[in-house]
């Protein structure tokens, strides 16, 4: 559903006119940005929703590389030229282990910098590259408010009508009116379901149960298989 469409939606549930302008569209579409914003910043609801790739490519005698404003969180970095994932590491180790800057090679590491001047976020890899590779950037992207009547939300279209319900349970607790409660039960169950979409997958194994060894017949405290 489309940014308008939801609007419209909560607006008709509340009994409002739907026209272009109004006091409770206005409400209602700051609303619908708060509970987009509020699902999307859930515990375990960035993956499959905000979480996103991109290739960075190093040259040769450059270790700092910064992103533009839609990475948000850098989540791992990967050499792809050379197949191997780099660590993560900290300032205070890059210190210790190269306080010249001055080692060059084949990067194993990153190490997360904040962010520039400009306000974008920027690794540095180490050792400084000796040449050009590739890299797969795991990051979290920005959540950018809707805004335009054509904008879609970044959540399952299965679940967009969430949106348009929770402006309806702002605008009725914000009138003091019971109705606020039972939705917002219901919006408790549907936040459920959003979590059992996000995170049960068709291809998905549990990995405790792949690599757990065999049980012991007597209990806990006696050998496998037992």
């Amino acid at each position: 559903m489309t940014f308008v469409q939801l609007q419209d939606r909560a607006l008709k549930a509340l009994n409002f006119s739907t026209a272009t302008t109004s006091d409770a569209r206005t409400r209602v579409k700051e609303a619908i940005n708060d509970w987009h914003r509020r699902l999307l910043t859930k515990p375990g609801f960035s993956r499959l929703l905000r979480d996103r790739q991109m290739t960075l490519t190093s040259v040769a005698s450059t270790h700092t590389y910064s992103f533009g404003a839609s990475v948000q969180r850098i989540n791992g970095l990967t050499d792809t030229t050379n197949d191997e994932p780099l660590l993560r590491r900290d300032l205070g180790w890059l210190r210790r282990v190269d306080p010249g800057l001055d080692q060059t090679g084949i990067p194993t590491a990153y190490v997360f910098l904040g962010k520039n001047t400009s306000g974008n976020l920027q690794v540095q890899l180490w050792p400084t590259p000796q040449s050009a590779a590739s890299y797969i950037v795991d990051y979290t992207a920005q959540l950018q408010e809707l805004s335009a009547d054509a904008d879609e939300p970044l959540l399952p279209e299965d679940f967009h009508h969430m949106l348009a319900i929770g402006a309806q349970h702002d605008e009725w607790r914000r009138q003091d009116d019971d109705r606020w409660q039972v939705v917002r039960a219901d919006l408790a169950q549907l936040e459920n379901a959003l979590h059992r979409w996000v995170w049960d997958l068709a291809d998905s194994t549990d990995e405790r149960r792949d690599y757990a060894r065999p049980a012991s017949r007597l209990g806990a405290w006696f050998p496998e298989g037992s």
